[in-house]
């Protein structure tokens, strides 16, 4: 347990001696690397949503705010010997506007694939 006032390496929140998570994001006081990430990733997602609902709801182009889009998946391989052995292990989802097609790209893993859809549908 802390003994001292601790800033989250996810959200810079400043939290109280002994407490074991986040009061903003929920992130362990003692999380590994990877949990960062994740919870990083987690959180910038939640501030877009948040973003989001106060312009309006769903879906905005940010060039031509047309309120419609489709997504895909999109795998790439990330280096040399995973490209040798054709091993595409980097996973982004590709947000499309169906109006003037712009395309804005999230990285992530299978499960934040459907966290971007949600996100930009309002869900």
């Amino acid at each position: 347990m802390r003994t001292y006032n601790w800033q989250c390496h996810v959200c810079d929140s400043v939290n109280e001696a002994g407490s074991l998570i986040c009061h903003t994001c929920d992130c362990p006081a003692k999380a590994t690397t990877l949990e960062i990430e994740s919870k990083q990733r987690d959180y910038r997602v939640k501030l877009n949503m948040e973003k989001s609902k106060n312009r309006n709801k769903g879906y905005s182009c940010t060039k031509c705010s047309h309120g419609e889009f489709e997504t895909s998946e999109i795998r790439a391989s990330g280096g040399f010997l995973s490209s040798l052995f054709d091993v595409q292990n980097r996973i982004y989802t590709a947000v499309s506007c169906k109006n003037c097609h712009f395309t804005e790209f999230y990285k992530g893993d299978q499960s934040h694939v459907s966290s971007v859809t949600d996100f930009l549908i309002g869900g």
